[in-house]
């Protein structure tokens, strides 16, 4: 009797910790499927370069190479009209990606897309996914190329690690200048042009999870400037008869009549030069005026 209480008791024993192997086996499983179900780090290239983001450096005869900046932020949006969510992401220099910051995780399977910090200013929070799948961009006023205007393809998240490319929406003009004096806040002006204008809002339409068409918003302007040489204070470029480019971001287009604008020691008023003729600006391009503007 007792032997058989024993038996009973190692099977008992047993049972129990099968039982407690398979709560836990279900616990860890669970845990497991839990964090595998959300996204908090992602990784993203940019179209054309080797680098991903947005330290804007110029190398002769290649264009602008860009890298991330660390602590650099983009947002995450969910691919669903009506879903105005957005996640925050934050790039480590050390990591080589990004990771979570604020906003509801991303979860394994759903759609999303991805854009820059011109994507998401307090401006077009409201528009984007009310009552279509778009996104709305932002080329602003200073020219800065670090902040140009980028947006992903609609992507699956992926546990197995997800990554998108962010695609340029905007060119880039460059125009080299020779002469004498000095000059600041130089900038790019589009008149008579078959767009309205050179800066502004972008709506990014997706046509199914490609990028689609791209349209200029309301309230945009004919002018755009050099972000390297935008205040006498604290930049002026002083001209030379050895050519020096000026790069100025502007929406893709023909625009047929341009000048450029800029101030002058001891005016304060802007100076225009003459018409310098058609310009034509392609998406993720540099485009370039191949004679140089003299302005004495």
């Amino acid at each position: 009797m007792i032997n058989k209480i024993v038996k009973m008791k190692r099977i008992l024993v047993i049972l129990v910790a099968a039982m407690v192997c398979a709560v836990t086996s279900c616990n860890k499983e669970e845990v497991l499927n839990s964090k595998e179900s959300v996204i908090t780090t992602v990784k993203f290239a940019i179209e054309g370069s080797e680098q991903t983001r947005t330290t804007a450096e110029y190398i002769s005869g290649f264009g602008f190479k860009f890298s991330w900046n660390d602590d650099e932020q983009v947002y995450v949006i969910p691919a669903e009209v009506g879903n105005r969510a957005h996640s925050k992401f934050s790039y480590n220099a050390d990591k080589g990606i990004f990771e979570y910051v604020t906003g509801g995780k991303l979860e394994v399977g759903k759609k999303y897309y991805a854009v820059t910090n011109s994507g998401l200013s307090a401006s077009n929070i409201p528009n984007f996914n009310k009552d279509k799948l778009c996104a709305i961009m932002e080329l602003m006023a200073n020219g800065d190329l670090e902040s140009l205007p980028m947006v992903t393809n609609i992507f699956t998240a992926d546990a197995e690690g997800t990554f998108a490319t962010f695609h340029h929406l905007v060119g880039v003009v460059e125009i080299p200048v020779t002469g004498t004096g000095d000059l600041w806040n130089i900038g790019l002006s589009v008149y008579k042009s078959s767009n309205k204008n050179v800066r502004g809002k972008l709506i990014v339409n997706f046509d199914g999870d490609e990028i689609g068409t791209v349209e200029q918003g309301n309230g945009g302007y004919n002018e755009t400037e050099s972000f390297e040489f935008r205040y006498k204070e604290t930049s002026k470029l002083t001209l030379s008869s050895t050519p020096h480019s000026l790069f100025f971001p502007a929406f893709p287009g023909v625009y047929d009549y341009t000048q450029m604008k800029y101030m002058t020691d001891g005016e304060n008023y802007s100076v225009y030069t003459e018409n310098l003729g058609t310009l034509t600006v392609e998406r993720g391009k540099i485009n370039k005026k191949s004679t140089p503007v003299t302005i004495n």
